[in-house]
Protein backbone atom coordinates (compact mmCIF):
# COMPACT_ATOMS: atom_id res chain seq x y z
CA UNK A 1 0.00 0.00 0.00
CA UNK A 2 1.34 3.09 -0.93
CA UNK A 3 0.16 6.29 1.33
CA UNK A 4 0.33 9.77 -0.42
CA UNK A 5 2.52 12.88 1.06
CA UNK A 6 1.76 16.34 1.14
CA UNK A 7 3.24 16.56 -3.08
CA UNK A 8 -0.17 14.92 -3.88
CA UNK A 9 -2.19 18.46 -2.42
CA UNK A 10 -0.76 20.36 -5.20
CA UNK A 11 -3.72 19.20 -7.65
CA UNK A 12 -7.14 20.56 -8.63
CA UNK A 13 -8.91 19.40 -5.39
CA UNK A 14 -9.94 23.68 -4.48
CA UNK A 15 -11.19 23.76 -7.86
CA UNK A 16 -14.17 21.89 -6.63
CA UNK A 17 -16.64 23.63 -3.97
CA UNK A 18 -17.75 20.33 -2.30
CA UNK A 19 -14.04 18.89 -1.52
CA UNK A 20 -13.05 22.44 -0.82
CA UNK A 21 -15.23 22.94 2.37
CA UNK A 22 -14.86 18.86 2.92
CA UNK A 23 -10.81 19.57 3.20
CA UNK A 24 -11.43 22.97 5.30
CA UNK A 25 -12.87 21.34 8.25
CA UNK A 26 -10.43 17.92 8.12
CA UNK A 27 -8.53 17.41 10.73
CA UNK A 28 -6.73 13.96 9.89
CA UNK A 29 -4.30 15.08 7.07
CA UNK A 30 -6.02 13.84 4.61
CA UNK A 31 -7.44 15.50 1.19
CA UNK A 32 -10.49 14.69 -1.20
CA UNK A 33 -10.84 15.87 -4.92
CA UNK A 34 -13.23 15.09 -7.68
CA UNK A 35 -12.27 12.28 -10.03
CA UNK A 36 -13.58 12.61 -13.99
CA UNK A 37 -16.94 11.40 -12.82
CA UNK A 38 -17.34 13.39 -9.98
CA UNK A 39 -16.58 10.96 -7.12
CA UNK A 40 -14.99 11.95 -4.23
CA UNK A 41 -11.51 10.55 -4.11
CA UNK A 42 -9.46 11.13 -0.54
CA UNK A 43 -6.16 10.36 0.01
CA UNK A 44 -4.19 9.56 3.21
CA UNK A 45 -1.14 10.99 4.36
CA UNK A 46 -1.08 8.54 7.88
CA UNK A 47 -1.38 5.07 7.53
CA UNK A 48 -3.22 4.94 10.66
CA UNK A 49 -5.95 7.04 9.46
CA UNK A 50 -6.24 5.13 6.64
CA UNK A 51 -6.39 1.59 8.34
CA UNK A 52 -9.16 3.12 10.53
CA UNK A 53 -11.40 4.33 8.02
CA UNK A 54 -11.11 1.06 6.28
CA UNK A 55 -11.66 -0.48 9.50
CA UNK A 56 -15.19 1.46 9.86
CA UNK A 57 -16.01 1.36 6.68
CA UNK A 58 -15.95 -2.38 6.54
CA UNK A 59 -17.71 -3.14 10.08
CA UNK A 60 -21.02 -1.12 8.36
CA UNK A 61 -21.10 -1.65 4.53
CA UNK A 62 -23.84 -4.01 4.50
CA UNK A 63 -25.77 -0.85 6.41
CA UNK A 64 -26.22 1.91 4.30
CA UNK A 65 -24.46 4.86 6.18
CA UNK A 66 -22.07 4.83 3.67
CA UNK A 67 -21.50 5.81 0.46
CA UNK A 68 -20.26 2.86 -1.81
CA UNK A 69 -16.47 3.39 -1.74
CA UNK A 70 -13.60 1.65 -3.22
CA UNK A 71 -10.09 1.84 -1.65
CA UNK A 72 -6.83 0.90 -3.36
CA UNK A 73 -3.24 2.75 -3.23
CA UNK A 74 -3.56 4.24 0.01
CA UNK A 75 -6.84 6.56 -1.18
CA UNK A 76 -10.68 5.95 -1.25
CA UNK A 77 -13.06 6.52 -3.67
CA UNK A 78 -16.61 7.76 -2.56
CA UNK A 79 -19.02 6.94 -5.74
CA UNK A 80 -21.14 9.98 -4.79
CA UNK A 81 -21.78 11.47 -7.93
CA UNK A 82 -25.37 10.83 -8.04
CA UNK A 83 -25.81 12.68 -4.31
CA UNK A 84 -25.42 16.25 -3.30
CA UNK A 85 -24.06 17.57 -0.03
CA UNK A 86 -25.70 18.52 2.37
CA UNK A 87 -24.93 21.99 2.15
CA UNK A 88 -26.06 21.62 -1.29
CA UNK A 89 -29.44 20.22 -0.11
CA UNK A 90 -30.26 23.36 2.31
CA UNK A 91 -29.33 25.22 -0.98
CA UNK A 92 -32.31 23.99 -2.45
CA UNK A 93 -34.63 23.13 0.10
CA UNK A 94 -37.55 25.40 -0.63
CA UNK A 95 -39.80 25.64 2.55
CA UNK A 96 -39.02 21.92 3.49
CA UNK A 97 -36.77 22.20 6.03
CA UNK A 98 -39.14 20.18 8.74
CA UNK A 99 -38.69 17.69 6.68
CA UNK A 100 -35.31 17.61 5.95
CA UNK A 101 -34.38 17.85 9.58
CA UNK A 102 -36.63 15.32 11.04
CA UNK A 103 -35.39 12.88 7.73
CA UNK A 104 -31.42 14.23 9.15
CA UNK A 105 -32.17 13.53 12.36
CA UNK A 106 -33.39 9.92 11.82
CA UNK A 107 -30.34 8.75 10.20
CA UNK A 108 -28.26 10.31 12.71
CA UNK A 109 -30.57 8.10 15.39
CA UNK A 110 -29.85 5.10 13.50
CA UNK A 111 -25.78 5.66 13.64
CA UNK A 112 -26.25 5.89 17.52
CA UNK A 113 -28.31 2.97 17.38
CA UNK A 114 -25.51 1.43 15.64
CA UNK A 115 -23.10 2.65 18.80
CA UNK A 116 -21.18 4.77 16.10
CA UNK A 117 -20.20 7.90 16.25
CA UNK A 118 -19.01 9.96 13.66
CA UNK A 119 -17.09 12.63 15.91
CA UNK A 120 -16.78 15.46 12.76
CA UNK A 121 -20.25 15.66 11.23
CA UNK A 122 -21.31 18.51 9.36
CA UNK A 123 -23.11 19.85 6.30
CA UNK A 124 -20.23 19.32 3.90
CA UNK A 125 -19.38 15.35 4.59
CA UNK A 126 -23.03 14.17 4.37
CA UNK A 127 -24.32 13.60 1.41
CA UNK A 128 -27.86 12.99 -0.05
CA UNK A 129 -29.91 10.95 -2.95
CA UNK A 130 -33.46 11.79 -3.43
CA UNK A 131 -35.18 8.43 -4.46
CA UNK A 132 -38.08 9.07 -3.81
CA UNK A 133 -36.94 9.74 -0.18
CA UNK A 134 -34.02 11.33 0.95
CA UNK A 135 -31.26 8.61 1.59
CA UNK A 136 -28.11 9.76 3.29
CA UNK A 137 -24.14 9.18 4.06
CA UNK A 138 -21.50 9.85 5.28
CA UNK A 139 -17.91 10.21 4.75
CA UNK A 140 -14.69 11.92 6.20
CA UNK A 141 -14.82 9.27 9.19
CA UNK A 142 -11.58 9.51 10.28
CA UNK A 143 -12.60 10.99 13.84
CA UNK A 144 -14.95 8.19 14.75
CA UNK A 145 -15.06 5.32 17.16
CA UNK A 146 -17.55 3.15 18.32
CA UNK A 147 -19.27 2.87 21.56
CA UNK A 148 -19.97 0.01 23.81
CA UNK A 149 -21.44 -0.70 26.81
CA UNK A 150 -18.55 -1.63 28.48
CA UNK A 151 -15.64 -0.03 26.16
CA UNK A 152 -14.60 2.57 23.31
CA UNK A 153 -13.01 0.94 19.81
CA UNK A 154 -10.92 3.89 18.72
CA UNK A 155 -7.76 4.17 16.54
CA UNK A 156 -4.35 5.05 18.30
CA UNK A 157 -4.33 8.50 17.22
CA UNK A 158 -6.27 11.45 18.80
CA UNK A 159 -9.60 12.91 17.26
CA UNK A 160 -10.89 15.95 17.03
CA UNK A 161 -13.92 18.04 15.02
CA UNK A 162 -14.39 21.28 13.42
CA UNK A 163 -15.25 21.98 17.31
CA UNK A 164 -12.03 20.89 18.28
CA UNK A 165 -11.43 18.99 21.48
CA UNK A 166 -14.02 16.06 22.35
CA UNK A 167 -11.41 13.67 23.68
CA UNK A 168 -10.47 15.42 26.63
CA UNK A 169 -12.85 17.60 27.33
CA UNK A 170 -16.24 16.14 26.14
CA UNK A 171 -15.87 12.50 26.43
CA UNK A 172 -18.20 12.60 29.33
CA UNK A 173 -22.04 11.88 29.67
CA UNK A 174 -22.97 13.37 26.13
CA UNK A 175 -21.03 12.17 23.83
CA UNK A 176 -23.78 10.18 22.65
CA UNK A 177 -25.35 13.64 21.74
CA UNK A 178 -22.04 14.57 19.89
CA UNK A 179 -22.97 13.98 16.26
CA UNK A 180 -25.89 15.42 16.31
CA UNK A 181 -24.49 18.95 17.94
CA UNK A 182 -21.90 19.05 15.67
CA UNK A 183 -24.19 19.01 12.60
CA UNK A 184 -26.81 21.28 14.51
CA UNK A 185 -24.32 23.80 14.56
CA UNK A 186 -23.02 23.77 11.45
CA UNK A 187 -26.46 24.36 10.33
CA UNK A 188 -27.33 26.85 12.22
CA UNK A 189 -24.00 28.64 11.34
CA UNK A 190 -24.61 27.85 7.50
CA UNK A 191 -28.59 29.13 7.77
CA UNK A 192 -28.32 31.85 10.45
CA UNK A 193 -30.27 34.60 8.44
CA UNK A 194 -32.98 32.21 7.54
CA UNK A 195 -35.56 32.08 10.51
CA UNK A 196 -37.73 29.83 8.88
CA UNK A 197 -34.88 27.50 8.92
CA UNK A 198 -33.35 27.67 12.17
CA UNK A 199 -37.13 27.11 13.59
CA UNK A 200 -37.46 24.65 12.31
CA UNK A 201 -34.25 23.27 13.05
CA UNK A 202 -34.85 23.69 16.72
CA UNK A 203 -37.72 21.79 16.85
CA UNK A 204 -36.73 19.07 15.42
CA UNK A 205 -33.18 18.98 17.52
CA UNK A 206 -35.57 18.59 20.40
CA UNK A 207 -36.88 14.91 19.79
CA UNK A 208 -33.24 14.17 19.87
CA UNK A 209 -31.20 16.04 22.63
CA UNK A 210 -32.93 17.37 25.68
CA UNK A 211 -32.80 21.41 25.87
CA UNK A 212 -29.97 21.38 28.86
CA UNK A 213 -27.49 18.96 27.54
CA UNK A 214 -28.25 21.18 24.16
CA UNK A 215 -27.49 24.06 25.98
CA UNK A 216 -24.17 22.89 27.90
CA UNK A 217 -23.03 21.46 24.74
CA UNK A 218 -23.22 24.74 22.63
CA UNK A 219 -21.75 26.74 25.74
CA UNK A 220 -18.77 24.23 25.54
CA UNK A 221 -18.46 24.92 21.77
CA UNK A 222 -18.36 29.04 22.30
CA UNK A 223 -16.00 28.35 25.43
CA UNK A 224 -13.54 26.29 22.87
CA UNK A 225 -14.44 28.74 20.18
CA UNK A 226 -13.46 31.97 22.34
CA UNK A 227 -10.30 29.93 23.48
CA UNK A 228 -9.05 29.44 19.52
CA UNK A 229 -9.53 33.16 19.34
CA UNK A 230 -7.51 33.70 22.35
CA UNK A 231 -4.65 32.08 21.46
CA UNK A 232 -4.60 33.43 17.72
CA UNK A 233 -4.54 37.00 19.28
CA UNK A 234 -1.69 36.01 21.26
CA UNK A 235 0.52 34.53 18.72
Amino acid sequence: MTLHNNNIFKSSSNKDLECKYINQLCTQGTICEKDPDNNIVKYFVSRNVFKWESFIYLKFVTLDIFPLTTSCNGKFVHYTSNMKSFRNILKNAGKKYSYIFNELFSFLNNMKSLHFLHGNLHIDNIFVEKHPKLKFAVIDFSNSFLLCSSKMTSPSYKRTSFMKEYESDVKWKYIVYWDFITIYISIKLFMIKDITALTALEIAIQTYVPKPILSECINFWLKEKNRQNLEKALQ
